[in-house]
């Protein structure tokens, strides 16, 4: 935490680079295919036609774990599918506002 008033220049450096980071993050918004490649399970969709019926399973076990609090090690091997970043999603709009809210 700052202990300190910031300048304005420091203020509209930091609001150039959350344009810039906005920009980038919704150009690259998801849902992004491919495998899991680890964090929350429940953001990953397998792809039935690109999973086994065990993928699907171990993917369901997975989420209801996360579900649960369970944070250990998260198992892989769900076959391949779209990722969807919710929690950034939720970034990118409250940024969103809060730039909005400087204009």
């Amino acid at each position: 935490m700052i202990n300190r008033t910031l300048t304005t220049e420091e203020i509209d450096l930091l609001v150039d680079f959350a344009r810039e980071y906005l920009q980038f993050a919704e150009e690259f918004a998801g849902p992004n295919y491919g495998p899991f490649c680890g964090g929350d399970p429940r953001n990953f969709e397998p792809d039935p036609e690109a999973s086994t019926e065990q993928q699907r399973e171990r993917h369901r076990k997975a989420c209801e774990a996360w579900e649960r609090g369970e944070r250990g090690p998260i198992a892989t091997g769900f076959g391949f599918g779209a990722m969807h970043d919710r929690a950034q999603d939720e970034r990118c709009r409250r940024l969103r506002r809060l730039l909005e809210e400087l204009e």
